[in-house]
């Protein structure tokens, strides 16, 4: 009886992506704000969602930032103004005074400019936005600052 071989095909080397995965940063926000949204109501904490910040606190917000909103954190914010502890976003008064109470007096002179606050995780731990960090579609970076350690998160919120 006579063996027959077949060839075996042969693999195809991975192509190497040269650029970077385009996700837009609004649709990401989104779509994680409404998992969370459907997380809390499972688990019994629906409450914990906040209601939709009004035009005036996001006016409020931009003023505080300088900046125009990034796209991405005003559409979140537009569904939800808070989430309930332990992070917890920061409506615009909430931004100035964890800026003046707890960045501004253990901060650099550099970081102190480029730094706002928008969610707290801890007594001492804030989310922030890095002014100094702005990407062509208005997105900025966002850091985490630690009793005056700051260390970069995301390039966008």
């Amino acid at each position: 009886m006579r063996k027959t071989t077949q060839a075996r095909a042969k693999k195809r080397p991975a192509r190497s992506r040269k650029g970077k995965l385009t996700i837009d940063p609004t649709r990401l926000a989104l779509a994680g704000l409404e998992r969370i949204r459907t997380v809390l109501a499972r688990k019994g904490h629906g409450d914990k969602f906040g209601p939709p910040a009004t035009m005036r606190e996001l006016a409020a917000r931009a003023s505080y930032l300088g900046l125009a909103l990034p796209p991405s954190y005003s559409a979140a914010v537009g569904i939800a103004s808070r989430i309930g502890e332990p992070e917890k976003l920061l409506s615009a008064a909430e931004m100035r005074t964890g800026f003046d109470d707890a960045i501004a007096p253990r901060a650099t002179r550099p970081d102190a400019e480029r730094l706002a606050p928008f969610a707290r995780l801890g007594e001492r731990t804030f989310v922030c936005f890095d002014r100094s960090a702005q990407a062509e579609d208005g997105e900025l970076a966002v850091v985490e600052w630690s009793d005056g350690i700051v260390r970069h998160r995301a390039r966008h919120f």
